[in-house]
């Protein structure tokens, strides 16, 4: 298969995995590099943990960065601390991202620090606090955390002002207190909806070939005589736009039925609470292969392509009652000072 045509079956081919380097040429190079500048790499078991916890972090970084910027809002976002001199470092403390949102002809400017937990509780030093506080402060804009709890897999924006627990020199943010001054749908443009339950996709199969045993029963081939989507109410329909093909999967419940001669997998929505970015990353997932992880670098300018979130929200708006039974905003508990008055009434997506 020519390159042309690899690209003409693939349009996505952006999500493709990262190219493998070669292992051995690679460690010749970090061995000549850190034998250049007089590293001491005998610890290599630290050198590699260290180096993972960069590359995380900085994934972190461009994830969040991406989610932001297609959500809408958003009009720029960019990392701050590269090549950055200041005069006293254990003073400050520069945030790893500056983003500037706009709803309704208004602007805002925010600091953000990047934090991901494999816990449902984020621990940030009171010291650490402080010296990003001085920098926000220099520079007159709000300083606000956007934390990715991995056992929920979904970001989240907050002041860490407004709340925490003093424990141990700092303070803790629990993922229940969190989540209810979270900022990612008022600022960011994060909207929840909830597909109707029983929505989802049907495959219908016959058995075209003989039954051959096997320990756990019986192997056949089958081949597939009918798919298509349908609404809570099982009203089918054999296309769909893309947009609402990614909301309907992003949290569905597989069900296999055999029978002698007949078999249906299907595909139901649970009714469960969903983001849009959590569309979003159903609709990337799909397109990398097996559990591998989304690489944000080779998508993160091209998420449009993909799916757009106006067209989520457009789609989900016009099969309201059928394929969707919410759409909101969440306005958290407590609001910052820092938003204009337009900001604070919003009750629903732009």
């Amino acid at each position: 298969m020519s390159d042309n045509e690899s690209k003409q079956e693939h349009p996505n081919a952006r999500v493709r995995p990262a190219r493998p380097f070669h292992t051995i040429n690679a460690a010749h190079i970090i061995t000549r590099t850190a034998e250049a500048l007089d590293w001491d790499l005998d610890n290599v078991e630290n050198f590699i943990k260290t180096a993972e916890h960069v590359e995380f972090g900085l994934s972190a970084e461009l994830e969040l960065s991406a989610i932001l910027r297609w959500l809408g809002p958003c009009r720029m976002v960019h990392r701050l601390a590269e090549d950055a001199f200041v005069a006293d470092t254990a003073a400050q403390q520069i945030p790893d991202l500056v983003a500037t949102f706009e709803s309704n002809g208004e602007h805002i400017v925010t600091l953000i620090e990047v934090k991901t937990t494999a816990d449902p509780v984020l621990h940030l030093k009171a010291n650490y606090l402080d010296r990003l506080r001085r920098y926000a402060e220099i520079l007159g804009h709000p300083l606000l955390v956007g934390w990715r709890c991995r056992a929920i897999d979904m970001w989240l924006l907050f002041d860490p002002f407004a709340i925490g627990l003093p424990r141990a020199g700092g303070f803790d943010y629990t993922l229940e207190d969190v989540m209810k001054v979270d900022l990612m749908s008022l600022i960011a443009g994060d909207f929840y909806l909830v597909p109707t339950t029983g929505t989802g996709l049907r495959f219908e199969m016959e058995r075209t070939g003989d039954k051959i045993a096997t320990k756990e029963g019986y192997q056949a081939e089958f081949t597939v005589r009918r798919a298509y989507f349908h609404d809570g109410e099982g009203r089918a329909e054999t296309e769909l736009p893309q947009a609402m093909i990614w909301t309907v999967l992003s949290g569905v419940r597989a069900n296999s039925n055999v029978e002698d001669g007949q078999a249906v997998q299907s595909f139901t929505s649970t009714g469960g609470l969903r983001r849009a970015q959590n569309i979003l990353k159903t609709a990337l997932q799909f397109q990398t292969k097996g559990d591998q992880r989304i690489r944000w670098k080779g998508v993160a300018d091209d998420l449009d392509s993909i799916v757009r979130c106006t067209d989520i929200l457009t789609e989900s708006r016009a099969r309201f009652g059928t394929y969707v039974q919410y759409i909101f905003l969440q306005k958290p508990r407590v609001t910052p000072t820092f938003l204009p008055p337009k900001w604070r009434s919003k009750n629903e997506p732009d």
